[in-house]
């Protein structure tokens, strides 16, 4: 009776078992894993730049940089990047630069219908070339990084 919300949960629990990347031993710290790269974690306004925690406007993007291989002896691990709209509207958002030279693709999109609002094997569509897409009101979109 309810198949399209046991498909949703099944590709969640599969994501969360298979992704070092979102099950973390230790709490992120927002440094480097390794010099000179990426922070564990990222966080950025819808426009894709600094997050103002002053100034909160319903909106944050969250970069999670996969772990290392000390982490991830398998090599399953991927970046992630959420993009959330916790307002009552429809609102744009523009990738982080720091996104752009990644190949992503769609994994979760809370704001679509069934089939297109998850897709289990990563192979969802990838953002828009320009960058900026709409996220629908209350609705998070999760892409993966490519391997």
């Amino acid at each position: 009776e309810h198949a399209d919300m046991v498909r949703y949960a099944q590709a969640l629990i599969k994501f969360r078992r298979a992704q070092p990347t979102v099950r973390r031993e230790h709490f992120l710290t927002g440094q480097p894993l390794v010099e000179g790269g990426l922070p564990d974690v990222s966080w950025y306004s819808a426009l894709g730049t600094a997050v103002d925690w002053n100034n909160d406007d319903g909106t944050l993007t969250c970069l999670l940089k996969a772990p290392g291989p000390e982490h991830d002896p398998k090599g399953a691990a991927r970046d992630v990047l959420l993009l959330v709209n916790a307002t009552g509207e429809p609102r744009e958002f523009i990738l982080p630069p720091v996104a752009k030279g990644t190949q992503w693709r769609l994994f979760v999109d809370t704001g679509a219908e069934s089939p297109n609002d998850v897709y289990p094997e990563y192979d969802g569509p990838p953002p828009p070339r320009s960058r900026r897409l709409t996220l629908s009101y209350r609705s998070l979109c999760c892409f993966i990084a490519a391997k």
